[in-house]
């Protein structure tokens, strides 16, 4: 492929099984909030202008609107909602977690509420304070386990399997291996399973030097943890999401508005700044829904925090190994 081809590449198009994910997710979530018929609408009417448009595809598309509108209203309620004793989840993933959990406590003494958090993705102890600072800096998103969080652990077990002089596809593999076992470690929760399927589409296709669109990643890794549908639902899983898809979006926008004007440290950091604010714009709703207010230092705020919460969370993580 011509370096100026860049409508065909695989870092700029939009697969059709990203806007599948797309369609599938907002009929969850449309219909878990009672208008599933909005959805099933919506479908109908995709399905008679594919008709006379000649677009399989759009009727594919309207298809898994319909179909994920009908899941959502076919779901049983939440054990909570029936009226019945709530069993606790007594499966290994739980069990783990639990476990987890209380090597943190023993660990961590009074810091274990942050770091319940940032490990195992437990946001149950910290106060309601330390929250509303969080959120009033627009970082609320770094008190949960998130892709970013675990992405940050495969990272470094590869940087350090290479500076070990390792292979490169040896250090992927372990590394997919390594994070794979610490999301089952605390207790898969959705997010972390999303970053780790991606990471693991990631170290595949370099491994068969096959290119895959981002956003096909994204949507491959979004769409394993809605095995159980209501974890559209989750703030964590919409962040999770949303957030990851600002940042393939600020990438490419980086390429387009960036490439070949700056140099260096003017580069970088314009970089870094231009994701935090996608990100933070791509996320403002959902937090202005869910927390009542914007924080309009966030894209600053995250600016300054990452470089933290990237020494941080690979710490914790040893800490928790040992």
């Amino acid at each position: 492929m011509a370096h100026g081809e860049r409508g065909n590449s695989p870092d700029e198009s939009l697969p059709l099984i990203a806007i599948a994910y797309g369609s599938l997710a907002a009929g969850l979530i449309v219909g878990f909030g009672g208008y599933a018929w909005i959805g099933v609408a919506i479908g109908i009417a995709g399905i008679i202008a594919s008709i006379f448009r000649g677009q399989l595809k759009l009727t594919a598309i309207a298809l898994v609107l319909i179909g994920g509108s009908l899941i959502a209203v076919t779901s049983p309620p939440p054990p909570s909602r029936r009226g019945g004793p709530v069993h606790q989840d007594t499966g290994i993933l739980a069990r783990s977690a639990e476990r987890a959990s209380r090597s943190i406590d023993h660990l961590f003494g009074r810091d274990a509420p942050m770091a319940r958090a940032l490990l195992i993705a437990d946001q149950h102890r910290i106060l309601p304070e330390m929250r509303d600072r969080y959120a009033r800096a627009g970082m609320v998103h770094m008190l949960s386990i998130s892709g970013l969080h675990v992405a940050i652990v495969a990272g470094t077990v590869v940087l350090l399997l290479q500076a070990a002089r390792i292979p490169g596809k040896t250090a992927s593999l372990i590394g997919v291996i390594v994070t794979a076992f610490y999301v089952a470690v605390i207790g898969a929760p959705p997010p972390a399973v999303r970053s780790a399927v991606m990471l693991g589409m990631v170290a595949a296709s370099r491994a068969t030097q096959r290119p895959t669109s981002p956003w096909a990643g994204l949507a491959v890794g979004a769409l394993v943890p809605l095995y159980s549908p209501r974890t559209v639902l989750d703030l964590g899983y919409q962040l999770s999401v949303a957030g990851i898809a600002g940042l393939i979006a600020s990438g490419m926008l980086s390429r387009r508005l960036l490439a070949g004007r700056l140099k260096g440290w003017k580069l970088k950091i314009s970089k870094e700044l231009l994701t935090s604010v996608v990100a933070t714009v791509v996320t403002a709703p959902l937090i202005a829904w869910y927390f009542g207010r914007i924080s309009i230092i966030a894209p600053v705020a995250n600016l300054a925090a990452g470089p933290v919460i990237g020494i941080l969370q690979p710490t914790l993580f040893l800490a928790l190994a040992l």
